[in-house]
């Protein structure tokens, strides 16, 4: 995440990185790929590209440019997600429906919001505190969705029987881990600050920050492989129910989940360069919570809490 920038030509350059990535992030895909959505958890790829937009233009534009004129009034709705205090929203089920505007256009807004925010900085800015941190805001929340639309394709041509790669090249953050027994750390009692404080850029859930004591624990330092989920799966865990949350159960059962998403089999799965081997050695991937719960007990052992994590 973006830590404080006071250099406002270093935010300049910062937001131009964030903007260029995210059309980077899109280059391979089609007109058709950027209108699929496939589940309500999943937005189209062109929406993401049109809210990160929009999201600059409310709360920089609108803000900083008091004559500002919108590129489109219509795009206050139909790309705003869940700000009640900007307006309205599209319903979020049938963002798949808006084949209109068409990424072409889709572009021409992003050209049109981004020479807007270069004005502006191009500016003299007399107290550029309030800038900073709204752009900060805007930037982390751009990166945000372009993780989202990693996923959100990977989902998507996960439900396409051809199975189509995004790229022959994508490469991850994938950690290779050398298969060990559980390694744990001490981690001593202490009272400790959660949540931030408000010299740094955060979210507004993150406030306030508070005092917390936290009793001594133990942590796995090495993370869960995909070896160890096979034998997960071998042990019959996914049909035990007494390893389970009880809405956990009824979620996997309702499901039909007896592996993690987007494994074909023990041997392969779906990735976004398209159906890979498992690579045994690498951590596992894509479980929920019910999932990392249910092994944690059939382990002897619990999930860390939110304050142990952090």
């Amino acid at each position: 995440m973006l830590k404080k920038i006071n250099n406002l030509n270093l935010l300049f350059e910062k937001f131009k990185c964030i903007r260029s990535r995210s059309m980077d992030i899109v280059k391979n895909l089609c007109p058709d790929d950027m209108n699929i959505q496939s589940e309500i958890f999943v937005s189209p790829t062109k929406w993401h590209l049109a809210h990160t937009t929009w999201f600059f233009e409310q709360i920089i534009l609108k803000k900083f440019n008091k004559n500002f004129k919108s590129y489109k009034k219509d795009y206050d709705f139909i790309f705003n997600s869940y700000y009640q205090s900007l307006g309205k929203q599209f319903n979020r089920e049938k963002r798949g429906l808006l084949s209109r505007p068409d990424i072409k256009e889709i572009i021409k807004y992003r050209t049109f919001v981004d020479k807007n925010i270069e004005d502006i900085f191009s500016k003299n800015i007399t107290d550029p505190s309030q800038l900073v941190f709204f752009m900060e805001t805007a930037i982390n929340h751009e990166e945000q969705h372009q993780e989202l639309i990693l996923m959100d394709i990977q989902y998507n041509f996960f439900q396409n029987p051809l199975l189509p790669a995004y790229s022959n090249n994508f490469r991850g953050k994938d950690k290779k881990e050398t298969h060990k027994p559980f390694i744990f750390k001490k981690i001593s009692s202490s009272v400790e600050q959660i949540g931030a404080s408000k010299n740094e850029f955060c979210f507004d859930n993150e406030h306030p920050a508070f005092k917390k004591k936290i009793n001594t624990f133990k942590i796995r330092t090495n993370t869960i492989t995909n070896l160890e989920w096979k034998e997960f799966i071998q042990n019959g865990i996914y049909k035990k129910p007494q390893y389970w949350l009880s809405d956990g159960f009824d979620f996997i059962l309702k499901n039909n989940i007896n592996k993690p998403l987007y494994w074909i089999d023990n041997n392969h799965h779906f990735t976004l360069n398209g159906v890979k081997k498992i690579k045994d050695d690498y951590p596992v991937s894509n479980i929920s919570f019910y999932e990392a719960d249910a092994y944690a007990r059939w382990k002897n052992m619990r999930l860390p809490s939110e304050f142990e994590i952090e």
